[in-house]
């Protein structure tokens, strides 16, 4: 049953109807046999048979069982390159809200996010390195693995939402506090968080190899 089952990120499908990317920090080695796919408009779970991880970049392909297709669902078929600092994208996925006092587990629920891309930089974290997008929102937890496509072109997906770098700001007010080794200085600061997407046009080779540019629909 889909409330028993533990929430692990978001995807979706890339090429095929049985074929869904997302981040590779949301599932493990071991997934093969407990991991599932919910798909609200087939509203229903389906069995993963394969997963591929990308060497470095942190997404990876995850391959249905058993031959299904899920209905009602539309893949992304081509990729978008980032052509220039302050490209606007729409992201959906699932983040996790908190629950209310009286629940225990968190709640992934479905939203819309839209911002740009503020830079494009190499990212380097926990094993994984990849052309990246810098996104003018944070990526909330649950949303990892979730497309970043563009308005106006809902073929194409320019990239999948990982992870969130923080950036420290000055505010402005400085305490001191007296004490037995001298004076102590407060420096009051915030912190920013911009999510970070894996680019996909750079991953062409890549992708093309696992599930070609030529959709496949099961009839």
């Amino acid at each position: 049953m889909i409330e028993d089952a533990h929430f692990r990120g978001t995807c979706f499908a890339f090429r095929r109807s049985d074929v869904f990317l997302t981040a590779a920090h949301c599932v493990s080695e071991i997934d093969a046999v407990t991991l599932f796919v919910h798909t609200p408009a087939a509203r229903g779970l389906y069995a993963v048979g394969e997963i591929e991880r990308h060497p470095s970049a942190d997404i990876a392909f995850l391959k249905l069982a058993d031959l299904a297709w899920p209905g009602g669902v539309e893949p992304f078929i081509h990729t978008k390159p980032f052509t220039a600092l302050g490209l606007e994208f729409m992201a959906y996925g699932f983040p996790e809200d908190a629950p209310a006092p009286d629940v225990e587990p968190l709640t992934p629920t479905p939203r819309l996010f839209r911002g740009y891309l503020q830079r494009q930089l190499t990212y380097r974290r926990a094993g994984h390195e990849y052309s990246a997008g810098e996104m003018s929102i944070p990526a909330p937890a649950g949303l990892s693995g979730g497309a970043l496509f563009v308005a106006a072109d809902f073929n194409s997906v320019v990239g999948v939402a990982a992870e969130n770098v923080q950036s420290s700001t000055y505010v402005g007010r400085v305490e001191e506090l007296a004490s037995e080794a001298g004076k102590v200085t407060h420096v009051e600061r915030e912190h920013v968080q911009y999510g970070i997407a894996v680019l996909l046009a750079p991953l062409g080779e890549w992708l093309d190899e696992f599930v070609p540019e030529e959709p496949r629909w099961p009839w």
